[in-house]
């Protein structure tokens, strides 16, 4: 009898980006739990899909669609997070979906910005 215990799924982001005019100009964020680090995530999602295009007519149609070149906004404008077939493909492969957002970065905030005003503060926190 195997005494182990599982590790438990943990939250994990993928974060992609779309470098152009040597600026981030696009930001894809896939949010899914799972056992697998952040790479081994990638490449579980890179298989996934790779499983659902050349399986489901779904698949197929979005992989004509992005000209043979289907990346993370391909995935999130499509319906392909919503598929049940793609989904079971990710979660056979250790990653369960959370959820996906692709945001244009035209009018992104720097990460080091203060985001408390010191002028508000006591003096004793300034």
């Amino acid at each position: 009898m195997n005494n182990e215990v599982a590790s438990p799924a943990l939250p994990r982001s993928l974060v992609f980006v779309r470098h152009e005019d040597g600026r981030v100009t696009t930001i894809g964020v896939l949010n899914v739990n799972s056992r697998l680090d952040e790479n081994e995530c990638k490449d579980a999602l890179k298989a996934a899909t790779t499983h659902w295009v050349t399986t489901t007519e779904d698949g197929k149609r979005l992989w004509t669609y992005s000209g043979g070149d289907l990346n993370i906004g391909d995935l999130a404008s499509s319906s392909a997070f919503d598929d049940e077939e793609f989904l079971a493909a990710l979660s056979e492969r250790g990653v369960e979906f959370v959820d996906c957002r692709v945001n244009g970065c035209e009018e992104a905030f720097s990460f080091d910005e203060v985001l408390a005003n010191a002028g508000d503060l006591d003096e004793e926190l300034q």
